[in-house]
């Protein structure tokens, strides 16, 4: 790919502890997110039975490509390049998590009047600002590494002709009659980002497709 990888975003609390249940009382702090725009790594979704209750067999296979490994230990030293400069001098804490992913977190904790938060208290938890080798880097994202929540590709669209195709342009289900997957599995490849809006605008196609078909049958 010629476009940049990866992206980064950021959220205004700390993502460290329970700080999904516990809203009331999250760390202060801020959250740095890197995400690999364009994995090169690949999963799988097979049958694993004849019985359709049978759960199918998933394997993410995520940092398969060592490319992918490659973006998410340079986006986190880019992040912490961004916020060491003096624009953040205010903001700016101990870095308590640097969490690997298909996107990167990077945390740092800073005072606040009903919560103070300190290095020592995530310490026996979470590898923090010590972490500079490429080396060790590398290492806690192979133990942190988790999806940004944009899969897809399992149902491809593509060609007639091409044998890893599930849908057509129609989002039409090969070889079987009035049956189309309107979601994001019929993404062939990332486009450069979450996949939430091309869904959306999947599902307005797809929903066009549809009343166009009944349309054209009554």
């Amino acid at each position: 790919y010629s476009e940049p990888d990866p992206y980064f975003s950021m959220g205004d609390f700390a993502s460290a502890g329970d700080y999904l249940n516990n809203k009331a009382n999250r760390p202060a702090g801020f959250t740095v997110q890197s995400v690999t725009a364009r994995p090169h790594s690949k999963g799988s979704v097979s049958i694993s039975s004849t019985d359709v209750r049978q759960a199918p067999k998933i394997n993410a296979n995520w940092l398969s490509d060592e490319r992918d490994l490659k973006t998410i230990v340079e986006g986190l030293k880019t992040i912490r390049k961004i916020v060491a400069r003096p624009e953040f001098e205010d903001y700016r804490g101990d870095e308590v998590w640097p969490m690997g992913v298909v996107a990167v977190f990077s945390i740092f904790v800073v005072d606040e009047p009903v919560l103070t938060l300190t290095l020592a208290d995530y310490e026996q938890a979470y590898p923090g600002g010590d972490k500079v080798s490429d080396e060790d880097l590398a290492a806690y994202v192979k133990e942190s590494c988790h999806t940004a929540n944009a899969l897809i590709g399992t149902c491809r669209m593509g060609r007639t002709s091409d044998p890893e195709a599930v849908v057509d342009t129609k989002l039409r289900v090969k070889g079987v009659s009035r049956l189309r997957v309107i979601d994001s599995s019929v993404i062939p490849k990332l486009p450069g980002g979450q996949a939430g809006a091309p869904t959306m605008m999947i599902a307005e196609k797809g929903a066009d497709m549809l009343l166009d078909a009944y349309d054209r049958r009554t």
